[in-house]
């Protein structure tokens, strides 16, 4: 791979190419549109244009964008990253109150929303800014795909400049804690898009289903690689596993990005409905920790090699992929091989994963917005995550720091205890998280989502870990729920979860082991 910003291509550029020199091959299917590389390249430079022209759009402004997964989504980030601009990236669903707080901070010269209520808001925070609807009509705002068919036809010919680089900027999933903001560049999901790209056979006009969200890096890695490559994306505005199979389905799909929910919800859902996902080769699992048995399900089911990866934000994403040769067995414990360019390194004291890459971000923006790289004096990120790195250079991811639990003095990390009764025939989805205790500090209890037609018998699924677990990492409680709360990203959303656990706790709704520290208890 090439140094950033040495040859490589914008995934404007390519967009454009691919429009000029096979214009008639889908760039982007959805569940009832389509639209050719030709097409998107015209409605790419005449927005380019628009948002220059009459928005003030340009190297030193930024653009919010906040909006589902509708075609015209990945036309607006080619665009507003084709002018040079910064790209800020916000989900529809976020917090209003969070929303607020962070388009004041942006300071937009322009705001293309789907959501009402953010427009509002925009409107106040940033009266100057030229607002824009995506995805559906808002009243008293132009609409994104009228300006973009009222004047795509004067670049049909691939006749509009992409700057060489631009800023995009998200905020954090927010899994453990507030969300903060983090820039990063174009060229880096490039970079990282290219390699995964490459790594998963993604070739001009191959079928490449993207569900998850395209305001969060998981996403735009993914579409940059999708892109780069002349391939199609498949996508939806809204995510369910039925639609899922659909789509996959309908458009012989042979590649699939996903976090673990979504593979584990397609499987469920494949029990209760004929499909046919044989077109399916390869799955990229990133975004949260995973059940082995997801990749052991999808290889006997339908011959789908899923390949775990590991990154996050502060890297543009991919930092490791696994390669497609690598055997079953290691693939179901493994999150992959460090990328041309990146170092991976273990804290020894700690178990930290240290990262260098040259797609690490720009940085953490600080309340007077200039960037902390958050980098040591050696020059390593430190992920936060721990695990270790195999005599095959194939690294481990055992849990995060953040999510450890400390009971009685002994750490215990989630992703570990999860994986286990991941297993369990009654269990479909399981997170492990804390609650206080007198005696120890800290118990632990896993809460559970029935598969369908299962019970949960609490003290019967602790004696089912015995045999797999050390004793201490047994739970020491189990409480069924509906449903794990999630994040927009699609990831347990574990701070809400433990929320209501303990809330359950305290109230007696969850018969706690221990002596746990309730409301108006000294702990």
């Amino acid at each position: 791979m090439p140094p950033i910003g040495m040859n490589l291509p914008t995934v404007a550029e390519s967009v454009r190419t691919w429009g000029l020199e096979q214009p008639d091959r889908p760039m982007l299917q959805g569940a009832c549109r389509s639209m050719s590389y030709g097409e998107a390249s015209a409605r790419v430079g005449a927005f380019a244009a628009f948002l220059r022209e009459e928005c003030g759009v340009g190297p030193g402004t930024t653009v919010v964008v906040s909006a589902l997964n509708c075609l015209e989504m990945p036309l607006t980030i080619v665009a507003v990253t084709a002018t040079g601009a910064r790209l800020v990236l916000f989900s529809p669903e976020m917090t209003m109150a969070l929303f607020r707080e962070h388009v004041a901070q942006a300071r937009p010269v322009a705001a293309i929303l789907t959501c009402a209520q953010q427009a509002a808001i925009a409107r106040e925070e940033a009266p100057e800014a030229r607002i824009l609807a995506i995805g559906h009509a808002l009243e008293g705002f132009d609409q994104v795909e009228d300006v973009m068919e009222a004047r795509c036809a004067g670049f049909s010919n691939g006749g509009w400049e992409a700057a060489p680089d631009a800023e995009i900027a998200v905020l954090s999933s927010g899994t453990t804690g507030k969300p903060k903001t983090i820039v990063n560049t174009a060229s880096s999901f490039a970079y990282n898009g290219l390699q995964f790209g490459r790594s998963l056979g993604m070739g001009p006009g191959v079928p490449v289903y993207l569900p998850v969200p395209v305001y969060h890096v998981f996403g735009i890695v993914g579409l940059y690689g999708t892109l780069l490559a002349g391939a199609t994306s498949v996508s939806s505005p809204k995510y369910s596993p039925q639609l899922a199979l659909k789509l996959i389905e309908q458009t012989r799909a042979q590649v699939h990005l996903g976090v673990p929910t979504m593979f584990v919800r397609e499987l469920d859902a494949a029990d209760h409905v004929a499909c046919d996902l044989s077109s399916l080769r390869v799955g990229l699992i990133a975004g949260a920790g995973y059940s082995p048995s997801v990749i052991e399900e999808f290889d006997r089911r339908w011959g789908c090699r899923i390949l775990p990866s590991y990154g996050m934000s502060e890297t543009a994403a991919t930092l490791t992929l696994t390669p497609l040769d690598t055997p079953l067995e290691r693939r179901k414990v493994t999150a992959g091989a460090a990328i041309d360019g990146v170092r991976l390194a273990i804290d020894e004291p700690t178990g930290e994963i240290l990262v260098k890459t040259p797609a690490h971000m720009l940085g953490v923006e600080r309340a007077n917005g200039s960037l902390d790289p958050c980098l040591d004096a050696e020059g390593w990120y430190h992920t936060g995550d721990v695990g270790s790195i195999g005599p095959d250079g194939l690294l481990s991811v055992t849990g995060r720091i953040k999510e450890m639990i400390i009971r009685g003095g002994i750490n215990i990390f989630p992703a570990e205890i999860e994986a286990c009764y991941a297993d369990a025939p009654e269990v479909a989805e399981c997170c492990l998280v804390s609650y206080p205790d007198r005696e120890l500090g800290e118990r632990t209890c896993l809460a559970v989502v029935p598969e369908a037609g299962h019970a949960i018998d609490p003290l019967a699924l602790r004696e089912w870990g015995r045999p797999h677990l050390e004793k201490f990492k047994v739970p020491d409680t189990v409480a069924a729920v509906e449903a794990l709360p999630l994040l927009d990203s699609g990831k347990i959303n574990r701070t809400e979860l433990q929320r209501r656990i303990r809330a359950s706790i305290a109230s007696g709704d969850i018969a706690a082991f221990g002596h746990p520290v309730v409301e108006g208890q000294d702990g």
